[in-house]
């Protein structure tokens, strides 16, 4: 049925910062319907209750020229008599590396025994969520607002239908479904996210604490990039100022955030730059100051993403910041683009006459972009008055007042890293506030606190009893509570997190002789898990973004081995290819505003997953729908050759992996022209099986590129490709690289088999892999080769070292990356960790289809050292299930299950005995020194051999 609902939303400002909108409709009902369905969408993400109840959350991230709407079945939920729809719709205002800049707007149409009853328009009420603040911190670039949410200005009760909602406001219309900035919407393609609650396992007590005395938190975007709310990288230059009080002389410490993806502004306090001391994602310094006002200047200049820092000043009572203007603004004062004289006056001032009085148009910074509190800065460094460290158990009670400026501080632990919305049930008086600081794991006893993003949670409390749950989602393991402001007796009764991820229904399994791999490939399962949500996310905590060259390659043939359900894989690979209506090639990042920075090579790995999503499914609707954008992208590859032939796109971020291969945007990488071929040729594939008839173009293209390739960037005394191209091979020789030639097929046999020995332990003057990621790239070449001893070896090695220190998913990167210093990785959940999950099912255990859609299946496992090996392997048809096994003589027993429309080839090691086959007639032949079983579809039989 056509949507007949209207987009809503208040007059006013069409894209506010960081507001939430409440809406309400209550309706009455002769009786209970027969059926109710719900239709609703809302930009950006909307929160539905009905009658009360907490009921969903959406919609899924889409273009907005693609925009989706969700569908509930509210039979359930509703009654005879008075009912109420009631929405709260959080904008962001700004854009994430999940949502698009656009406008606030919700459009809802509720169907009662398949008629319309209810839908979105000037009948429907309005108002702000006052509880919860607006001028907050970002939590990152990638991710919106720091949730801050004040209880005593809740409109409690709202969502409930006996509420008195009558000095609400009307909603404004906008428009009917297909309005600006929205395309028509579509059907959600996907199941609802899950909503599981997981409760802390045990806690500690941690002891009193004294709170910073000085947070000052700053916004700068509106000055470094004004009237830009995309999540673009931006060339920054503007000057930002205070005044710090200091009550006597002394020291006084000064810590901040490094500002992620982008420069550190230089800080000068009266003229004198900081010295910092690193460590890690923090810079902090002491500082000899006398009594009085001192000028603090920040020099924002150079290449920045993130636009948001926080300064923290402490070390005595009576530290305060003013505004450098008088009267004017909050606290900060901003002058962008100064002028040379100007800048250099200003870092040489030397007090706060001097800076004000430098030359700069100096302009006071309003409190929107102020924010008052940063709730990592005043938990993170809170110094410790009276330590403690003894279990407590909930409810936690703290039953004295808490003297001022100081907290107590708690850590809960939920027992493993989980991915959801955050609840908590408090009983305290009215002021008493609870600072939440979620973290994904501890090293060696010390909290490894996420420092690049606000993972954190405020909540002031109203007299009484309440419960609040979280609009944002986010990783967490281990949860810092800081207790503060209560009057008296404050209570934490309940701590829990409601896991939110994608629907996970395991079709596939993994279980050899060795309880090791077994243990990694269930942390790799995982690990997809917490990183599948609307898209495929790198990690649950840090940025949640779908990077969509790991994602729609490696993510989707571990999906696949694991879960089973082509939806999410077939959603992240259409919306990749949406991107193509607005950039010339796929973006790294979907649906998300960073637009510049283009990386050609997730956009070709993208090109490569859509032809695996092909040989998994067989879906020749799928091949027709995304080959449009795949020859979009193909022109460019086209286009992009030099006189040599080498795909040479300048002005691109060339990057493949963390690896120490340059990738600014003036080098012409050999690993780039080589997976565009790969591109190229799965773009032709998809063509043929579209019936295009301009496929075999793209096909002669991959041929020409590939021979460049190895004209070019060949290096015959060293047998191995070079990173560079520069007139010929140049620069280093490195893992990363030939993986990429021997992955993308652009190697010939004879060269492979040249570089495959040093995919995994290069010679020495050899640059390594940089990731996990690449490391199990070259673990399935070798694999794909029969080449299984290294790969058990490398597996048992580098990812059972993860749960030696007890991961439960796996890390980002491996220790000893030195960006981490002492750190042993950055993310501890990152999806393009888990794929040996992938090459453990497909060549340990050894299923994958022969022919597209498991129209014929291959079951071909390697032992290895393994004793034996089992499991199943979701096909479109059901799961094909196997178990192999080596008695102490040698001899193989084999045991297959195939679902009644696949039949298959079982490939038996060499050196193998006949074999004799009981359950099924199956023929047997003998091919390259291997004896192959044929089996009918349907058939379940055992092999010995």
């Amino acid at each position: 049925m056509p949507l007949i609902a209207q987009w809503i939303w208040r007059a006013g400002d069409p894209a506010p910062r960081n507001l939430h909108l409440q809406f309400r409709r209550p309706f009455t009902l002769a009786q209970t319907p027969q059926a109710a369905r719900l239709h609703l969408s809302a930009d950006s993400r909307y929160i539905l209750f009905v009658n009360g109840q907490r009921l969903g959350y959406g919609p899924a991230r889409a273009y907005h020229f693609h925009y989706e709407y969700d569908t509930y079945d509210l039979k359930p939920h509703l009654q005879a008599g008075q009912n109420v729809l009631a929405v709260d719709v959080s904008h962001f205002g700004e854009a994430t590396f999940a949502h698009m800049t656009g406008r606030g707007g919700l459009i809802a149409q509720l169907e009662i025994d398949g008629q319309p009853f209810v839908w979105t328009d000037a009948a429907w009420r309005a108002k702000p969520a006052t509880a919860f603040r607006r001028n907050t911190p970002r939590v990152a670039c990638q991710l919106p607002w720091e949730e801050q949410f004040d209880a005593r200005l809740e409109d409690v009760g709202w969502t409930t239908a006996a509420y008195d909602d009558a000095a609400w406001e009307p909603a404004t219309v906008i428009g009917p479904d297909g309005a600006a900035p929205w395309s028509v919407l579509s059907p959600r393609t996907i199941p609802f996210l899950t909503d599981e609650p997981h409760n802390v396992v045990r806690g500690r007590a941690l002891g009193r604490f004294k709170r910073p005395e000085v947070v000052a938190a700053l916004h700068a975007g509106p000055y470094l990039a004004p009237g830009d709310f995309t999540a673009n990288k931006h060339h920054v230059d503007g000057l930002f100022a205070t005044v710090l009080h200091v009550p006597r002389a002394g020291p006084v410490t000064i810590e901040h955030v490094i500002v992620p993806g982008g420069e550190t502004p230089l800080t000068v306090i009266d003229g004198v730059p900081v010295a910092w001391q690193m460590n890690w994602a923090e810079e902090s310094a002491v500082v000899a100051l006398s009594a009085g006002d001192h000028s603090v200047l920040l020099d924002w200049q150079g290449y920045c993403h993130d636009m948001d820092i926080t300064y923290a000043f402490t070390g005595m009572d009576g530290l305060a910041v003013k505004s450098l203007l008088p009267d004017e603004g909050d606290i900060w004062a901003a002058a962008p683009k100064p002028s040379p004289e100007a800048r250099e006056a200003a870092q040489a001032a030397q007090g706060v006459e001097a800076l004000r009085a430098c030359g700069a148009a100096w302009q006071a910074v309003p409190p929107e972009f102020a924010p008052p509190a940063d709730i990592y800065a005043e938990v993170v460094y809170a110094r410790p008055l009276e330590r403690a460290d003894k279990a407590v158990r909930l409810p936690l009670r703290v039953s004295e007042p808490i003297a001022a400026g100081e907290a107590q501080h708690f850590v809960l632990d939920f027992g493993r890293l989980l991915m959801g919305w955050l609840e908590i049930e408090v009983q305290a008086s009215a002021g008493t506030t609870f600072d939440l600081l979620a973290y994904e794991a501890e090293q060696e006893g010390r909290p490894v606190l996420i420092s690049l993003i606000n993972n954190t949670l405020r909540y002031e409390c109203r007299d009484g009893r309440a419960v609040f749950t979280s609009h944002l989602r986010r990783g967490c393991r281990w949860l810092v509570v800081a207790v503060h402001g209560n009057r008296g007796e404050a209570v934490l009764h309940r701590a829990t997190l409601r896991q939110a991820t994608y629907p996970w229904d395991i079709q596939g399994a993994f279980r050899s002789s060795d309880p090791r791999l077994n243990a990694i490939w269930e942390m790799c399962a995982y690990t997809l898990r917490l990183c599948s949500e609307d898209t495929f996310t790198d990690c649950p905590t840090w940025e949640q973004a779908f990077w969509t060259g790991d994602a729609c390659y490696t993510d989707v043939l571990l999906h696949h081995v694991v879960h089973g359900d082509p939806r999410l894989n077939r959603r992240c690979l259409l919306l990749m290819a949406d991107s193509l209506q607005r950039v010339e090639i796929g973006n790294k990042i979907v649906p998300g505003d960073w637009e510049n920075d283009k990386l050609p090579n997730w956009a070709f790995l993208w090109a490569m997953g859509c032809a695996e999503y092909y040989q998994l499914t067989g879906e020749a609707a799928f091949a027709a729908e995304v080959y449009p954008a795949l020859v979009k992208q193909a022109q460019v590859i086209e286009r992009g050759r030099n006189a040599a032939g080498i795909l040479d796109l300048q002005g691109y971020w060339h990057l493949l992996d963390w690896a120490k291969i340059p990738d600014g945007p003036t080098y012409t990488l050999t690993h780039e022209s080589c997976l565009a071929a790969a591109s190229l040729r799965a773009t032709a594939m998809l063509g043929r099986v579209a019936g295009q008839p301009d496929a075999e173009r793209f096909e002669r293209l991959a041929d020409e590129l590939t021979a460049a390739v190895n004209a070019q960037c060949w290096q015959p005394g060293k047998q191995a490709y070079a990173d560079l191209w520069a007139n010929g091979p140049a620069g280093n020789t490195s893992q990363p690289t030939n993986i990429a030639a021997v992955l993308s097929g652009v190697a010939p046999a004879e060269r492979a088999a040249a570089v495959l020995p040093h995919l995994l332990y290069g010679p020495e003057d050899w640059v390594t892999t940089g990731s996990p990621w690449m490391t199990a790239l070259a673990c399935w070449l070798h694999a794909q080769r029969g080449n299984i001893t290294p790969v058990l070896d490398t597996i048992r090695d580098r990812w059972g070292a993860m749960l030696d220190n007890g991961a439960v998913t796996t890390w980002e990167i491996f220790p000893g990356f030195e960006v981490m210093r002492e750190w042993w990785t950055r993310s501890w959940c990152h999806a393009w960790s888990a794929f040996p999950g992938y090459v453990l099912s497909v060549y340990v255990l050894g299923i994958r289809p022969l022919t597209p859609g498991f129209g014929q299946a291959l079951i071909e496992p390697q032992l290895g050292d393994l004793q034996w090996v089992e499991g199943r392997m979701p096909t479109p048809h059901g799961a094909i299930a196997a178990r192999m096994e080596r008695s102490a003589a040698g001899a193989l027993r084999l045991e297959v299950t195939l679902p009644q429309a696949v039949p298959a080839q079982v490939k038996l090691p060499a050196g193998s005995a006949r074999p004799q086959v009981t359950g099924r007639r199956a023929r047997v032949t003998r091919e390259a020194g291997q004896y192959v079983v044929h089996l009918p579809a349907g058939a379940r039989v055992t092999i010995n051999a």
